[in-house]
């Protein structure tokens, strides 16, 4: 059940829920990230993810609006909506997805069980073929040593300022 190591992105309010589908989504070798919250989100998003797990209903942010972020942003990521409301929520919710350009590729009503999420991943998501995943956390040493060669680093010095006198404690350096 490999899956190439896809990046997977778990957006819900409840931590437990997140939590629960990121370990899920890692068992089967997916590299997952789960967020319960519109800031760490719109962090995460920057990374790119070939997989998106949204919850609808979420009180700091709607699904519908993540919905309209991802279409604006053109997202290339499989979409995987999940929700405890009606079936028929989820269906609209599934259609204008679709209607605006992303790729929904499963629906879960909530509760379910590990197997339907497993079975959703695998199926769905592991064989779909497009890969989106921006480098976020490594580095491209091909990259690297082109911006080396052509002079493109810019170093810059930072103030470290002690909070409770405003005294420089020192600096940090910036490339």
């Amino acid at each position: 059940m490999s899956v190439e190591t896809k990046r997977l992105l778990v957006v819900d309010d409840e931590r437990e829920i997140a939590e629960f589908v990121a370990n899920v989504a890692n068992r089967i070798g997916f590299s997952a990230v789960a967020v319960d919250n519109a800031a760490d989100f719109s962090t995460q998003f920057a990374c790119g993810f070939d997989v998106i797990v949204l919850d609808l209903f979420m009180p700091e942010m709607d699904g519908i609006e993540v919905i309209r972020f991802l279409a604006e942003n053109q997202s290339k990521a499989d979409l995987l909506l999940m929700s405890g409301v009606d079936r028929s929520i989820l269906s609209s919710a599934e259609k204008l997805a679709v209607e605006s350009g992303l790729n929904v590729v499963a629906t879960l009503g909530k509760p379910f069980r590990k197997l339907e999420l497993q079975e959703a991943l695998t199926k769905n998501i592991a064989s779909s073929p497009k890969n989106v995943t921006k480098n976020c956390g490594g580095i491209d040493s091909g990259a690297l040593e082109k911006a080396l060669t052509a002079r493109e680093f810019h170093l810059v010095y930072q103030p470290q300022v002690r909070i409770h006198d405003r005294s420089w404690s020192g600096v940090e350096a910036l490339l």
